[in-house]
């Protein structure tokens, strides 16, 4: 290419591809943008734009409305939480209604009300807080808080969280301040043993006071910028942020049991809690349980999450938006199967969750070695086979905990069929034998070759 030919050439000013990659350049006074930069940018702005109108028009029922097309259960956790948001996102508007106003017409202050939900694992706390950041549209981080320290000490600092979720919000500073933090496993914040050094602890309760009522944040890193070399360091304000706290507070139904003397009489009596008491936890009992009476305040909005109970774990596979089962059976649709469970194979899924006590979060692990076999062999196969999970199947992979046998399809009759090929990439046959069965597979309604 000669000089000449190159310095005709239009380059997109922000990705920096040429006219000669087939992609239509539109151009200005010393400038160009490619379709593909456009469509960004257009995207970005309509982003923006929907983060500032979603809000004011979602109401407390719409907002729990969405929460209970993702969410099993904990009915009186996502009404609190559908206030409470709502609230939060009234008082974002309020306040820039109120800045455009006299002086003397300015209404009574809100103050901000972060929330906290505690509850064992696996109930959805983290679920409900993203849920309702993707319904209102605003940038949303998970931040664990046992990773960061204070200040002095090497690992994560307070002011990591808020560069995540400028990044979150693709760079906008001004729709981060907006966005909501989900402030995970806060319970390990409480205070250890008196004289104990606790950096991770108590420190980060006392680093997290200001962020949480509101201060400027230099989004600089530790090495000291937060972009090119001489840059100046941004800044935010986390004012208007939305700070949800999450934990599992082993141990407060006991808390609250030992303030209302439940069931204990005497000297040395033993405190039972009654699986009830959590839903009435006061500021006290967390501040017993060790969090700075501070941090708590900076909490308003306590709510309580339930253990999840056999039926709810059943209905989590199935039935919310983006279910379990939804999306393994579009794995096995990509590949051309259809996959599909009886009702005692859901429900033996759900049994072993409630047996590992691990909450929903436990569905997966125990669907992925139920599915781990059918995953492996079934791209090999034919298109258009049906899958079928029966709870034999569930109950052999959750004992045998590892990798499946090579398969043993059936016909369409239900005879026994061999593929040598499958045979030959199978394991060894002495370990098949002490391993889960795969599902059996039927052959379509479609004509086609036996697998």
């Amino acid at each position: 290419m000669t000089p000449s030919l190159r310095r005709k050439l239009a380059y997109c000013s922000f990705c920096g591809v040429n006219e000669l990659a087939a992609v239509p350049l539109i151009t200005g006074t010393g400038t160009a943008i490619c379709v593909d930069c456009a469509k960004a940018g257009i995207a970005a702005v309509e982003g923006r734009r929907r983060r500032r109108d979603t809000s004011g028009r979602l109401t407390p029922s719409m907002l729990l409305a969405r929460l209970d097309e993702h969410v099993i259960a904990q009915g009186a956790a996502k009404r609190a939480l559908s206030v409470a948001v709502y609230n939060h996102f009234k008082r974002i508007g309020k306040i820039g209604a109120a800045e455009r106003s006299q002086p003397s017409e300015r209404p009574a202050r809100l103050a901000k009300s972060n929330i906290l939900m505690a509850g064992p694992s696996g109930t959805g706390k983290t679920l409900l807080a993203e849920t309702l950041a993707v319904t209102l549209g605003v940038p949303f981080v998970v931040a664990d808080v046992t990773s960061i320290t204070q200040a002095g000490y090497a690992g994560e600092d307070t002011e990591s969280i808020f560069r995540r979720l400028v990044t979150a919000a693709d760079g906008d500073v001004a729709a981060a301040q907006h966005g909501i933090v989900f402030l995970d496993e806060v319970d390990k914040l409480a205070k250890r043993e008196a004289g104990a050094l606790d950096v991770s602890g108590e420190g980060v309760q006392q680093s997290l006071l200001k962020v949480l009522e509101g201060t400027e944040v230099s989004l600089a890193t530790r090495s000291g910028a937060d972009g090119p070399a001489g840059s100046e360091a941004r800044r935010m304000d986390t004012s208007n942020i939305l700070f949800i706290a999450g934990g599992a507070f082993v141990g407060l139904d006991e808390i609250v049991a030992e303030r209302g003397n439940s069931r204990g009489i005497g000297f040395g009596a033993r405190v039972v809690p009654d699986p009830e008491t959590t839903t009435e936890a006061e500021p006290q009992d967390l501040i017993s349980y060790g969090l700075l009476p501070e941090f708590v305040g900076r909490f308003p909005v306590v709510v309580q999450l339930e253990q999840l109970g056999l039926e709810e774990l059943r209905r989590i596979i199935s039935e919310p938006v983006d279910s379990l089962l939804a999306q393994y059976e579009e794995l096995f649709r990509l590949d051309g199967h259809v996959l599909s469970f009886t009702e005692e194979a859901l429900t033996a899924v759900a049994e072993s969750a409630q047996s590992r006590q691990t909450g929903a979060r436990g569905l997966r692990a125990i669907l992925e070695s139920t599915l781990l076999g059918l995953m492996f062999h079934s791209p090999d196969w034919d298109p258009g086979q049906r899958l079928v999970v029966e709870a034999r199947h569930v109950t052999a992979a959750v004992a045998a905990d590892s990798a499946m046998p090579a398969p043993t399809p059936a016909s369409p009759q239900g005879e026994a069929q061999t593929s040598p090929s499958l045979s030959e990439a199978g394991p060894n046959r002495e370990h098949t034998e002490r391993r889960a069965p795969l599902p059996r597979v039927v052959q379509a309604v479609a004509p086609g070759r036996p697998v």
